[in-house]
């Protein structure tokens, strides 16, 4: 059924709006979700503006699907309830003198999303609805092949190292896992798979390479020294071991640096985002303050004039330092992009370093064949 179809089935089938109900976490993932002050309600005026459409489209869906959305927690306020609900959400300024207020909360939010025909925001919850399976399987596979579990930067170079040592011997890449097991908290299997799927990437060493794959086609073998060309015996081992210390070295350096840089970046992100909302906070109170003297005086032009005289300095203070931190988000992407340059950089380097340095050891490798040298 093509996703057509099933938007279709979200708008004429309750049953099928059912089966996603409890998926209102979509609604954030899809757009910035403004609540009411207690983090749980929606007004009407505050869900059509989330949907982009009109209120009246708004209130014409909750008389058709009435005892829907009441089953979903939508319930009408008044009284003297209303007059509590008024203590807590002072910033909730437009209802703060109605004599009723229509409470959304998520749910019934979410169930709009699924009822609105023409809304693009609508559309796009639909979507999300339909995609979210899908993205959720595919999530847990990919952690699943990475193993469920924590692991430190010790726990890997370990981990490095006994597989290393482990070929560097003859051994086999689940002779290095099992050894690994043995001296951190992970079992043979998770040692293996974390190998192969986080740590083998960063082994760019043709020769380290060639020994992993020749493991490979020995299916687990283990060839002994004694049972290698003589040749191979003691140059290639020591050659092999001073390679491995070298590229686990620089590769688990790099490592630690960019991730020192990501979270100084992350760091720096979060602050911005407390200030964001910080400023957020302030511009309601603000807007609370003018619309409640508004009311409260007779001459409200006058006090309208006042008020935006008072607080004017204030709101071009709070866009300028809005703009100061949307600048911040825009470096704090190009600084992380920066930074994966450099790491590709950094990596290419390597590997051309490596490759030169193998162009120029070739040839003074020998073996003795009949009492005469014999250069590779």
């Amino acid at each position: 059924m093509n996703t057509l179809a099933l938007q279709e089935r979200f708008i004429g089938e309750k049953d099928f709006r059912n089966q996603y109900i409890e998926k209102t976490e979509v609604l954030s993932k899809v757009k910035t979700l403004t609540l009411l002050p207690n983090n749980e309600h929606m007004t009407i005026k505050m869900v059509a503006d989330f949907y982009e459409v009109d209120e009246v489209t708004i209130r014409q869906i909750r008389v058709r699907h009435k005892d829907e959305l009441e089953y979903d927690g939508l319930k009408t306020v008044k009284g003297e309830e209303l007059k509590q609900l008024k203590k807590g959400l002072l910033h909730d300024v437009t209802n703060l003198f109605a004599s009723s207020v229509v409470l959304v909360p998520r749910r019934a939010v979410l169930r709009f999303g699924m009822l609105l025909r023409d809304s693009e925001i609508a559309k796009q919850v639909r979507t999300y609805l339909l995609n979210a399976e899908e993205i959720t399987t595919r999530e847990q596979r990919s952690i699943a092949s990475k193993f469920t579990g924590t692991w430190e930067h010790e726990e890997e170079i370990i981990l490095m190292n006994c597989i290393l040592a482990a070929l560097n011997n003859g051994g086999t890449i689940g002779e290095g896992a099992k050894y690994a097991s043995q001296k951190i908290n992970h079992s043979k299997g998770a040692c293996a798979n974390r190998f192969h799927t986080n740590l083998k990437k960063y082994i760019s060493d043709e020769k380290i390479l060639a020994v992993i794959e020749n493991n490979k086609r020995t299916k687990g073998k283990v060839i002994s020294l004694a049972e290698r060309p003589k040749s191979e015996r003691s140059e290639n081992s020591v050659e092999l071991s001073k390679q491995i210390d070298k590229v686990l070295n620089n590769q688990l350096q790099q490592i630690d640096d960019m991730k020192r840089k990501i979270d100084l970046l992350n760091d720096e992100k979060k602050q911005l985002i407390e200030q964001v909302n910080e400023l957020t906070l302030k511009n309601k109170e603000i807007e609370y303050d003018v619309n409640l003297k508004n009311f409260m005086l007779v001459d409200k032009d006058q006090q309208i004039a006042l008020i935006q005289e008072s607080h004017v300095k204030e709101i071009n203070s709070i866009k300028a330092e809005s703009e100061r931190i949307i600048t911040h988000l825009k470096t704090y992407k190009r600084k992380y992009r920066a930074l994966e340059e450099v790491f590709n950089s950094q990596m290419r380097i390597e590997r051309n370093k490596k490759t030169e340095e193998q162009k120029q050891k070739k040839g003074t490798s020998f073996t003795i064949q009949n009492g005469v040298p014999v250069f590779e």
